[in-house]
C-alpha cells in the first residue's frame, strides 16, 4: 500500500485570520466509496460555526461602509443588521473550508485534490447550531505491489566526470542567456 503524506488543500494554519477547527469541533461519516472518490458527510459543532460567524463579521466589519461611520469604525451590531447576506456568505465559506479540511485529517483520508462541496442547506447555517454538509473527495489509489520479489535489477554507474559537469552547467548558461 503506497501512502501520500497529507497537507492541507485550503492552506491550512494561514486560512485567512481564522483558526483551523478543533478535533472536537468536526464529526464525519463516510457515506460512500467509489474507486478513487469518497464521500464524506461532514457536521461541524456549534462552536466551529460560531466562531466562523465571529471571524466572518470581523472580516465583513472591516470593509463596512456605514454612513455616519468612518470605513471599516461602523459597531458590530449594526454591521450585522446592515450586510446579514455577507456575513453569512463569509462564515459559510469559513465552515466548509475549515470543517472539511479537519473531516479529511480525521478520516486519513489521501486527498489528492480539493475537495468538491455536493450537498448543503445553506439557509440552515445559523449560529450557536450545527450544521451539516457533504463533500466528495478523490483520494491517492491504494497500490498493493505483487510478485516484485526477485526481480534482477542492475544499477547503472553513476560516475561523472568534471568535464561533464562542466558541459551541462555550459549548457544551462547558454539556454538561460539573455
Amino acid at each position: 500500500r503506497v501512502q501520500v503524506p497529507f497537507r492541507p488543500l485550503f492552506g491550512g494554519e494561514n486560512m485567512s485570520n481564522f483558526a483551523v477547527a478543533q478535533d472536537n469541533e468536526v464529526s464525519y461519516k463516510e457515506i460512500e466509496k467509489k474507486g478513487c472518490n469518497v464521500k464524506l458527510e461532514v457536521k461541524a459543532e456549534a462552536s466551529l460555526v460560531n466562531k466562523c460567524y465571529t471571524s466572518a463579521l470581523g472580516q465583513v466589519q472591516t470593509k463596512a461602509q456605514i454612513q455616519g461611520f468612518r470605513a471599516g469604525k461602523a459597531p458590530a451590531d449594526l454591521v450585522k443588521k446592515t450586510f446579514p447576506a455577507h456575513i453569512q456568505a463569509h462564515a459559510i465559506d469559513l465552515v466548509v473550508r475549515s470543517a472539511a479540511t479537519k473531516a479529511i485529517e480525521l478520516s486519513k483520508l489521501q486527498a489528492v485534490m480539493t475537495p468538491l462541496l455536493t450537498k448543503a442547506d445553506f439557509s440552515s447555517l445559523r449560529e450557536n447550531n450545527p450544521w451539516s454538509f457533504e463533500i466528495s473527495v478523490d483520494v491517492a489509489p491504494e497500490v498493493d505491489p505483487k510478485d516484485y520479489k526477485g526481480i534482477e535489477v542492475t544499477k547503472k554507474s553513476a560516475d561523472v566526470t568534471p568535464e561533464e559537469i562542466q558541459k551541462n552547467i555550459d549548457q544551462i548558461l547558454e539556454h538561460n542567456a539573455r
